[in-house]
């Protein structure tokens, strides 16, 4: 789900998955764009066992990217963000609407 909150000027957006969020939904806000994306960064815990064995809780981040490139394309990119600040590319949907012939 995505919004815009207009007295903050700032988008929102709520997130649900099976594998990340378990039964939560993860919120995530983020300013407008220059270039026209709209980017939300949000967070979640995930627990990890460590090399002895000890479960530990971590915080992880997840920014998601929507743009158009184009009238009939519309791209959301999730990105995984570790602990430590690395950035992965973890989905890109790319939805493309067909033109009646």
């Amino acid at each position: 789900i995505l919004g815009f909150d207009t007295t903050e000027e700032h988008f929102t957006a709520a997130w649900v998955d099976s594998f990340h969020m378990s039964a939560n939904m993860m919120l995530s806000t983020g300013a407008p764009r220059e270039d026209g994306h709209v980017s939300v960064l949000g967070g979640y815990t995930a627990s990890m066992c460590d090399e002895q064995g000890v479960t530990q809780k971590q915080k992880w981040g997840w920014r998601t990217v929507i743009h158009q490139p184009d009238a009939d394309t519309l791209v959301l990119e999730s990105f995984n963000i570790w602990p430590e600040g690395r950035e992965d590319r973890a989905v890109e949907t790319r939805l493309t609407r067909r033109r009646q012939a």
